[in-house]
């Protein structure tokens, strides 16, 4: 009687857990497809302030080390020496960074690298690379990768489908773009776009126009 009774609450221990997980991938999800219809209906407002986009980009870095050793995944970030500076909507800024880094690690076979390019002195844009060696992404599917709710045909990772398409339409509210580089197998590369200035800046100290 005694074994019995003692395996009950492992048993209703694990019961909690996949029950709190499943309830925390349906509020991600809920979340995502709010701010995806958002930006489609013109309705995700930007506040463009001055950042510092080593240090968000950093944070989002070691926020996700945990998740990349759970996948087997080695998770590296080469940043400039000076770190860049830009104008953006950190929100905004900060999902991006999480819809990217968390497709990169979930497509990954054993190696994800984030590279920022700081902005050429004849440019006004910086880049943010994301490089995966997961398996290549077939020609006929590589324009349509942003596509909402689109999944790769053989694809079993689980996913929302919108991760890409929600980066993507924050992206082009700064003023920039993602693009997929390389599709090759061991060489999946997404590239962040965005420029330095906005026409419309805050001051965080003052939140009065520039």
């Amino acid at each position: 009687m005694g074994g019995k009774e003692s395996r009950k609450p492992a048993r209703h221990q694990k019961s909690l857990v996949l029950a709190e997980r499943n309830a925390h991938r349906l509020a991600e999800l809920t979340s995502q497809l709010l701010d995806f219809r958002k930006t489609e209906a013109d309705q995700f407002g930007l506040s463009f302030v001055k950042a510092d986009i080593s240090a968000l980009l950093t944070e989002q870095i070691n926020n996700f080390r945990q998740e990349a050793i759970k996948n087997g995944v080695q998770l590296n970030i080469e940043l400039p020496q000076e770190s860049i500076v830009a104008f953006v909507d950190i929100e905004a800024l900060v999902k991006i960074f999480t819809n990217l880094l968390s497709n990169a690690i979930k497509y990954a076979a054993t190696n994800v690298k984030v590279i920022a390019l700081p902005a050429p002195a004849t440019e006004d844009h910086f880049a943010i690379q994301f490089i995966n060696d997961g398996k290549g992404i077939p020609l006929e599917f590589r324009d349509r990768i942003f596509e909402p709710f689109f999944r790769v045909r053989g694809n079993e990772k689980p996913g929302t489908g919108i991760g890409l398409s929600l980066a993507k339409s924050l992206a082009d509210l700064h003023h920039g773009s993602i693009h997929l580089t390389s599709g090759e197998t061991n060489l999946i590369i997404f590239e962040l776009k965005l420029p330095i200035r906005q026409k419309i800046e805050f001051k965080l100290s003052s939140w009065k126009k520039k």
